[in-house]
């Protein structure tokens, strides 16, 4: 977003919009061939298609980034049927028969999932709690953060506020300023959730409290009396956001089988678009214009649902 808003700001004065869309295009094409170039499958992966040599390898590489041994560990294939893999120390006895069936069976009939089976596994007795609290999360988040994302450049107007510097007010630099200020507000959030997240706070504890921190933020902010405490509350609100939003992906990952993310991802992701239009719609109603407290009081209520759902979440995950 930071690439974005300088970009817009050198380009869009001087060139054509075709030259912003085209450069904003590169970082994507530049991570497309670095991933084919540089990332490696992963270890599951490379088991499951039977080409177990380059498990290995993926496996050392792995455990050699972490900083622990490989030793005498290695990757065997399993029944054909599992499709999968198992690590176990050379020289230990091998499971029994009855072991290995089980696991295999149970392999298959993930493997036999359709997708409407995956959806029906999501809602079942195992996952219903925690995909309930995950959508209830995701929903309530995209309600409240895109919602007050989009009312606050109107609370801006309403109050003369420009975050620039040098620049006339309400003229075209000072919005890129704004829009720059705005898009760098978000990497302090970016730069705390990596160095402590699963280090020093569970994501989920993190979740809940930047959404809390979000929501505080956001109310300090829409009751400021002075253009520059205007303009921190909206910031801090885009950094806390920001930290929620890492934690979330976080947690709807690691909150699910390996078999099944795939499935609930999409899920969560959909919930959370339909939330964000709807907040939309909600947000441009008369009622909800500035000076109203409407929006705050609504996005504050709804981040503070998300966050006592997220500390509901079980402790322990699939990771």
């Amino acid at each position: 977003s930071i690439y974005v808003a300088l970009l817009a700001w050198l380009t869009i004065p001087h060139h054509s919009w075709r030259v912003f869309a085209a450069l904003c295009s590169l970082p994507a094409l530049l991570c497309a061939v670095m991933s084919m170039l540089l990332v490696r499958e992963s270890p599951r992966f490379l088991l499951a298609s039977g080409r177990v040599a380059e498990a290995t390898l993926a496996f050392k590489q792995l455990t050699r980034h972490e900083g622990e041994q490989f030793g005498s560990f290695r990757l065997l294939p399993v029944e054909p049927i599992q499709a999968t893999g198992v690590m176990r120390e050379a020289g230990s006895p091998r499971t029994s028969p009855r072991t290995r069936a089980s696991h295999a069976l149970h392999h298959h009939q993930h493997r036999q999932l359709t997708h409407w089976g995956r959806v029906k596994e999501l809602a079942g007795p195992k996952m219903r709690r925690t995909t309930f609290l995950l959508c209830l999360v995701t929903s309530c988040m995209g309600f409240g953060w895109y919602g007050l994302i989009m009312w606050m450049p109107a609370l801006f107007k309403s109050r003369g506020v420009d975050m620039c510097i040098g620049a006339k007010a309400g003229g075209s630099d000072c919005t890129y300023q704004s829009a720059l200020v705005a898009a760098s507000s978000c990497f302090p959030g970016n730069l705390f959730a990596v160095v402590v997240m699963d280090r020093y706070i569970s994501h989920r504890t993190l979740l809940a409290m930047s959404l809390v921190l979000a929501a505080g933020a956001g109310l300090a902010a829409s009751v400021s009396t002075h253009p520059w405490e205007l303009g921190l509350g909206y910031c801090a609100f885009n950094a806390f956001s920001t930290m929620a939003w890492n934690s979330l992906d976080v947690a709807s990952t690691e909150s699910f089988p390996t078999a099944m993310r795939g499935t609930s991802m999409g899920i969560l992701s959909s919930i959370g678009r339909v939330a964000a239009t709807a907040a939309q719609l909600v947000y441009a109603l008369p009622s909800f214009a500035p000076p109203s407290m409407l929006p705050i009081v609504a996005s504050a209520a709804a981040m503070t649902i998300s966050a006592c759902s997220a500390m509901c979440l079980p402790v322990e995950t699939y990771a």
